[in-house]
């Protein structure tokens, strides 16, 4: 196998590698193994994606993902706005912007369903003052201090709240009227993921948390799951992802291509000589860095060690002749063995 096949197959064998890597990269995107837990794009036990994905196949049903920042949220039309996964940090972490938006949609006549999850945190990130969603709502969600535990949600106004539906195994959930819609507030959310849509799933308290919403609006951005407008994200919108690989493993060989041509070394099955070219002595000459004014006494000399010069006497050559001519007099017989120069001497 000779240079060039071998450089072909080096090629082959990196695109093919580059498209086995974006093939499993697309699978584990499209199995939602990157995603983390409650997140609607995740389809192992712990994610949302079963729901979601019913939810949208459901006649009149609607259900889109929100990835923006909560205080870009629009307010209508009235829908269910789900937050799952939900932990006491993050709830404390929104800002004013964020429970503005959220209580303007709520007032407009959307279900906002607020769906804790158990969450180790530090004693010493127990705030100073409530939050400004605690602050709103009158909330008070306490730290937990074990990844399994779930927080127990405390009330300023109780006679504002009422309870869900009790059942055994069900997390305790409670909701009040704000405005035209409700805030709901249930004190676990893995009833949701899809481990318990397909183990144990409760219908009721579903239909219960849906409120009769037959649009939905499930939010992803409190997760760390965001979108950004580029190149990139399009592609994989889109499933352009091994596309956009392979055109850049195309790019990469063009330009290696440019950098080392692929044609390699000529074959050993024949031996290669040196190639004879008229002017190859006077070029050997002229890269040996001589002086300019012992250029011409050289090549007098090297015409002197010539044989077929041996029996006749060698003369300078006269000032403005030309040194192909002066060599070619002094031939016998005289033939051509240097190209017409057109520099004089």
């Amino acid at each position: 196998m000779n240079s060039t096949a071998a450089g072909w197959w080096v090629i082959g064998l990196c695109v093919a590698a580059i498209a086995g890597v974006a093939a499993i990269s697309g699978l584990r995107l499209q199995g939602g193994a990157d995603y983390p837990d409650y997140c609607s794009l995740r389809a192992e036990k712990g994610g949302t994606k079963l729901l979601a994905d019913s939810l949208a196949g459901m006649p009149g049903y609607s259900v889109e993902r929100n990835f923006l920042p909560l205080a870009a949220l629009p307010t209508r039309p009235p829908r269910l706005i789900l937050v799952a996964g939900l932990t006491a940090r993050q709830f404390r972490q929104w800002n004013a912007a964020d429970v503005d938006a959220l209580e303007e949609a709520v007032r407009a006549g959307s279900r906002l369903v607020l769906a804790f999850s158990g969450g180790m945190e530090f004693a010493g990130m127990e705030p100073d003052r409530p939050s400004p969603a605690e602050a709103r709502w009158g909330l008070k969600v306490p730290r937990v201090t074990s990844p399994d535990a779930q927080p127990e949600i405390g009330f300023a106004q109780p006679e504002k709240w009422q309870r869900g539906p009790a059942k055994d195994g069900r997390p305790p959930a409670f909701a009040r009227a704000i405005g035209f819609g409700e805030l709901v507030v249930v004190e676990g959310a893995h009833f949701l993921t899809n481990e318990a849509l397909v183990d144990q799933r409760d219908t009721d308290f579903l239909v219960w948390t849906a409120g009769g919403r037959r649009r939905v609006t499930i939010d992803d951005s409190h997760l760390g799951v965001d979108t950004k407008p580029g190149v990139v994200a399009l592609a994989r919108h889109y499933g352009l992802t091994s596309g956009l690989l392979l055109l850049l493993a195309a790019f990469a060989v063009f330009a290696w291509h440019r950098a080392a041509p692929l044609g390699g070394f000529a074959s050993d099955a024949g031996e290669r000589g040196p190639i004879y070219r008229p002017t190859a002595g006077l070029t050997a000459l002229l890269h040996r860095s001589l002086r300019r004014d012992g250029l011409v006494q050289t090549c007098v000399a090297e015409a002197a060690a010539d044989p077929r010069l041996a029996a006749r006497p060698v003369a300078a050559p006269k000032s403005g002749a030309r040194l192909a001519d002066w060599y070619n007099s002094h031939l016998s017989p005289p033939r051509p063995c240097l190209p017409p120069l057109n520099d004089s001497l």
